[in-house]
């Protein structure tokens, strides 16, 4: 049996110092990379509405940071400031500027509306259903977002959270309806 010497399983490189940006992050990278290629950007263009004024973050500058954070392990929303933190991941992935926690709390929960085609703000139902049946579920459940913050409320999980109460059409797979809560609100505080 042959067993090769330490000298022969040494790897030949070098350590040396660098000023080069570096990140530990890199993998993230590839997942922007396949949302770009897979046409996120577009769809988001085309799905969400632009923000209202020139200087406000684009739909895309919320979605995608967002998307990593959740990819690389995120769990809150003050995990965004691990990506707005990482100059590499940040420069791999093009984000010149990245929303803080409190701004994309606060898009998230804005009211749905998006232009309708003579320019004005349409929101809620707008009757036509695409479907043939009479009967729906409507689903109701909350979905906790689990935060640091001390304005949250200690959920019945232990956990400080905020709670969206979201109102689905099972058979469509439609989110009909959306009411944003501090924690451990009960459903007849609403």
């Amino acid at each position: 049996m042959f067993r090769p010497t330490v000298t022969q399983e040494r790897l030949e490189f070098q350590l040396a110092p660098t000023r080069d940006t570096i990140t530990g992050r890199a993998g993230l990278a590839l997942f922007q990379e396949a949302a770009l290629v897979l046409g996120v950007r577009k769809s988001i263009r085309e799905n969400l509405p632009a923000p209202g004024s020139g200087h406000s973050f684009k739909p895309q500058e919320y979605v995608l940071p967002l998307v990593l954070m959740l990819c690389g392990g995120g769990r809150t929303l003050e995990d965004i400031r691990e990506i707005e933190m990482d100059e590499g991941l940040r420069q791999l992935c093009g984000f010149a500027r990245l929303p803080g926690a409190d701004a994309i709390g606060q898009w998230l929960r804005r009211p749905a509306s998006s232009p309708d085609s003579e320019g004005q703000q349409a929101s809620g139902p707008s009757g036509d259903c695409p479907s043939d049946k009479a009967d729906f579920t409507l689903d109701v459940d909350a979905t906790m977002i689990e935060t640091r913050k001390q304005c949250a409320d200690m959920t019945y999980l232990g956990c400080r959270a905020f709670q969206a109460l979201l109102s689905f059409i099972a058979e469509l797979d439609l989110c009909v309806a959306c009411d944003y809560r501090q924690g451990r609100c009960r459903p007849a505080q609403a």
